[in-house]
């Protein structure tokens, strides 16, 4: 079956197509966080600065846990997140101290940005 239409209606196809391919381009982005920071610290040398970069927006939350925590590492701080609109990505610093014993430690972050969430971890091993 073929189906012709008139000069007036393919406009009208047309702008439909626009408006549905725009308000696609307009969905969430799914967010992606990465860690970076030191993979090594020396026992005793104080606190450890941690950086996250994501790509989420400005109303993003962050969750941070620490696990395999052999080290005996807590999470001193952390910072508030800076939204870069040009980029469209969020840093946040958090402040760790490693412990007292030598072992490691794996810090765990979560972030969620409407409604969807991604996650990254990095391991710290702490030497005498």
């Amino acid at each position: 079956m073929k189906i012709k239409f008139n000069q007036m209606l393919k406009g009208a196809l047309a702008i439909v197509a626009v408006f549905t391919f725009m308000s696609a381009g307009a969905q969430q982005i799914r967010p992606a966080a990465n860690i970076t920071g030191p993979l090594r610290v020396k026992s005793g040398s104080g606190n450890v600065t941690i950086t996250s970069q994501m790509v989420a927006d400005a109303n993003a939350t962050t969750t941070y846990t620490l696990s395999d925590n052999s080290s005996g590492a807590t999470i001193v701080s952390k910072g508030n997140l800076v939204y870069n609109s040009s980029t469209g990505i969020s840093t946040q610093t958090v402040v760790v101290n490693p412990g007292t014993s030598k072992g490691s430690f794996n810090i765990q972050l979560v972030v969620t940005s409407g409604g969807l969430s991604a996650e990254s971890s990095k391991s710290v091993t702490i030497v005498k």
